[in-house]
């Protein structure tokens, strides 16, 4: 069982919507909102603005984590073996199977604290073949049949984790203010 309580704002909700909707339109099913996975995606946005695992010449890219209390750190780039993404929702909760990770990142010097909203977010990974393929299941992805989803958008940065196991722990509620 996770050990947090998790919910999800509107913005991460929407996100979660514009997914599905994307999806469907490609002949795809929907995937299931997920607990697990969605504080799997909230503590990784966390992470990346908080301590900054990854690095401006890409040696880690965004797909790193810092140690945290319930997970090892790990740099991770494109060279790697995945591991270290795939194993983090077992790290984190009680989520069973490998949690595949797309992340963005908006930058915005004038106002640093604000919010990516889910329309962007979507549109980045929608404009980034390697993205997008992992969305809508192409490439090395169309055997892959997603069962659960996980988002977190934290200031500039969101991140949606998609997994091959049903999650247990159900849907995440959207927040009360």
């Amino acid at each position: 069982m996770t050990d947090t309580v998790v919910c999800i704002s509107e913005n991460e909700k929407s996100l979660a919507d514009l997914i599905n909707e994307y999806r469907t339109t490609h002949g795809l099913q929907p995937v299931t909102l997920s607990a697990s996975l969605t504080e799997v995606a909230q503590l990784h946005v966390r992470d990346l603005i908080e301590k900054k695992p990854y690095d401006e010449n890409g040696k880690c890219n965004m797909h790193s984590w810092s140690k945290g209390e319930k997970w090892s750190g790990c740099c991770y780039n494109s060279g790697d073996d995945g591991d270290c993404m795939w194993n983090k929702p077992r790290e984190i909760n009680s989520y069973q199977g490998d949690g595949y990770e797309i992340v963005m990142a908006q930058f915005n010097s004038q106002f640093p604290d604000k919010e990516v909203s889910a329309l962007d977010a979507l549109n980045s990974w929608k404009k980034s073949p390697r993205h997008n393929a992992v969305l809508l299941n192409k490439e090395i992805w169309k055997s892959t049949e997603y069962k659960a989803m996980g988002v977190g958008i934290y200031k500039g940065f969101a991140a949606v984790w998609l997994g091959e196991e049903l999650d247990f722990q159900g849907e995440p509620n959207v927040c009360s203010n």
